[in-house]
Order: structure tokens, then C-alpha cells, then sequence
């Protein structure tokens, strides 16, 4: 693709939500050459393409050519991961996507050392802005039985909803990238790389026809997701009320949770829960809470053995609440009142967060 053309679809692509990455070198156009390079044609028609679905009938009027021209190009783009689709390929309706959170991730098989040594040179677009600027497009969801059933959550927080309103032939699995992004530099983890991160509606549909995930049915996602909490991962999932993703993270690995708990704040990420501890239950004696949450928010106070939350790190997850439980510990709260049930009955309760001025993060 020709340099000027190249130009054109960066200033578009930085135009979008997610804007498009920068480099000191200036030589961000290599993303559109690696691991696949745009015709000077496709380049000419994705500078004219929204970051909207639109159907390809409209988009065909609007840029006045014939569907027949149109579709081969669209194709192109699509198997160049920089479009997704929808519906079937000659009624189908098409939304670009800027590089990252967006065409990176539908370039999975493709990774390699080379790709991720091209990837590092360039800035994300989390840095590229002020914490106060970046609208979080990010979110950890709870455990399901961790949140109490007489708290108002919107049905958008539970997985098993998210996965249930998914189009029975929009569900794809696909391999982890930060897993996989680690397992080639020579870290990692024991948390599976196959087979474990879910892809809904559009992506779904896009990585699916271009080979980069399978399709599979709401049963399958489910033993996923079941699979992930028996290995104690952290769902999370765009911050919108119909996701295009769910996400079983490490701590280790995951892009967002690996600086997280490096003391780098990550304005991308938000939660709607936090954990609160019931001081008058709790006795003291089980460090269980501490133990298992994978944000190091709880510490244990020596003076009084006593736990101790900071909502600042809390990123909502329910782990703590769930752990005493699983193993059986009678010394925390009432043993047979489920902690999922009554607030009152329990120690660690996950609520809806408080976004009011003067939270603090003391416990309560």
C-alpha cells in the first residue's frame, strides 16, 4: 500500500474509540503490512468505513460502487482481521476496527516473535491518554454465587446471562493472546492457552470464518467458564451490556491484571463490585480471604489478626467470598447460611460499587 494511502488510514483509524497506537520510530503503518498487507484499493475503501455496523447494501450506496465490487474488497479486509462481520457474507453487515482492542487480538494464530517484537514499539492507546480521559472499555465480572440474590445486578454482571442472549451460531472459542503472548517470550503460566477464551456476536462470526476461533455451542462455553473457576481465573468483558468477549484471566499473564498488581493503575479497567467484610462475624482466625484474591487487596492486620480490604486494588471478582466456603472453614461466619443468599449471614459480601464522592477504602 502507498504511503500516502497508508497515512490516510491511520488519520481515519485515529478517529475511532480506541484510536490507533503510536510509535517513536513513526512507522506505525507496519501494522497494516504485518502479518498482512492492505491493497492500495482496500486501504482507499476501510479509510471510508465506520466504526458502526452498517449493512452492505448501505455501505455499497454510500460509497457508490456496486455490491459485486464492493463484497471481494470487504472480504479482504475481513481476512486481513480489520473488519467484522455479521450475518452471511452478501447480507451481512460489516464494522472496522481499529488495531487494538480490535484487529490484535483476531491476529492470534499469526503471532510470533517477530510479530510481538513489532508490537512493543508501539505505544497502547491506555498511555496515550490521561487517566480521566480514558472511558474504561474493560470489566471484571463476580462470581455469580458470590453475589447476594437480593442485590439489584443487571443482567449484563452474570456470564451465564451473557453467554445465554448470545446467538446460538455466535459463540466461538479461541486461544488466550496474553497466554499465548507470554508462552512465546519463555514466561507463562499452568492456565491453559487453548480453547479457553470466548468470542460472542461479530467476533464471534469474523473469527470463525477467517480461523482464529470455532464455533461452539452455549453448553461447551459454559464448561468453559466452569473450567476457568475451578482454576481460579478472573472473568471479565467489555464494558458494554452486549460484550463481544469473555475473557478467563491469570494474574500472570493478562494484560490488564499483570500491571494492575505491578502498582501500574489501568484506567482501561472498571468493576462494579467491590467485596465489603463484616466485622462482627468475622473472627479472625481463617486467612483464606487474603489467600485467594488475586488482587492482593486483602491484608491481615498482626496486631488483631483481623482482614483488611482495599477497595483502591479490589477489582470485585468474589473470589474472597467464596473461598471459606469451598473449604469447609466452620470459623467463618455461619457455616450453613450460604454466603451467596443474605448479606447479614455472611462475612465478605460482593456489592454493586458505591460511585458516590467520599468512599473510602476502609473496611466495615
Amino acid at each position: 500500500m502507498r504511503v500516502e494511502i497508508a497515512k490516510n488510514v491511520i488519520e481515519h483509524l485515529r478517529k475511532f474509540p480506541f484510536g490507533y497506537p503510536t510509535s517513536p520510530d513513526s512507522d506505525e503503518r507496519k501494522l497494516l503490512e504485518t502479518p498482512f498487507s492492505l491493497t492500495d484499493e482496500e486501504g482507499e475503501v476501510l479509510c471510508r468505513l465506520m466504526p458502526y455496523s452498517e449493512h452492505v447494501d448501505d455501505i455499497a450506496r454510500r460509497l457508490g460502487r456496486s455490491k459485486d465490487e464492493i463484497l471481494p474488497l470487504l472480504d479482504g479486509l475481513l481476512h486481513k482481521t480489520w473488519l467484522l462481520r455479521t450475518g452471511t457474507r452478501g447480507d451481512g453487515r460489516y464494522t472496522a476496527m481499529t488495531w487494538g482492542p480490535g484487529a490484535m487480538e483476531l491476529q492470534m494464530p499469526w503471532l510470533s516473535k517477530e510479530l510481538l517484537d513489532l508490537y512493543s514499539k508501539f505505544r497502547p492507546v491506555d498511555q496515550q491518554y490521561q487517566p480521566t480521559e480514558l472511558i474504561p472499555h474493560f470489566r471484571v465480572i463476580p462470581r455469580e454465587s458470590a453475589i447476594p440474590h437480593d442485590s439489584e445486578v443487571l443482567p449484563s454482571e452474570i456470564v451465564s446471562y451473557l453467554i445465554e442472549q448470545a446467538d446460538d451460531s455466535e459463540i466461538a472459542v479461541t486461544e488466550c493472546i496474553c497466554r499465548k503472548m507470554a508462552k512465546i517470550h519463555g514466561r507463562g503460566c499452568s492456565a491453559p492457552v487453548e480453547d479457553q477464551c470466548l468470542f460472542l456476536g461479530a467476533f464471534a462470526t469474523t473469527a470463525i470464518e477467517i480461523g482464529a476461533g470455532r464455533r461452539i455451542t452455549k453448553g461447551e462455553a459454559e464448561r468453559r467458564i466452569k473450567r476457568a473457576r475451578e482454576l481460579g481465573l478472573v472473568h471479565q468483558t467489555n464494558a458494554n451490556a452486549r460484550p463481544l468477549t469473555i475473557c478467563s484471566c491469570c494474574t500472570c499473564c493478562c494484560g490488564t491484571l499483570r500491571p494492575l498488581l505491578a502498582g501500574r493503575p489501568q484506567p482501561s479497567l472498571k468493576s462494579n463490585f467491590y467485596a465489603e467484610l463484616n466485622t462482627e462475624l468475622c473472627k479472625g482466625t481463617c486467612p483464606e480471604c487474603a489467600s485467594v484474591c488475586p488482587a492482593r487487596a486483602w491484608t491481615i492486620d498482626k496486631k488483631n489478626d483481623r482482614p483488611s480490604v482495599d477497595l483502591a486494588k479490589c477489582i470485585g471478582c468474589g473470589f474472597c467470598v467464596l473461598r471459606p466456603v469451598l473449604k469447609g472453614r466452620s470459623d467463618c461466619g455461619e457455616k450453613k447460611t450460604p454466603l451467596s443468599i443474605r448479606v447479614h449471614g455472611t462475612i465478605i459480601s460482593v456489592f454493586a460499587r458505591d460511585r458516590a464522592a467520599g468512599m473510602n477504602s476502609s473496611s466495615k
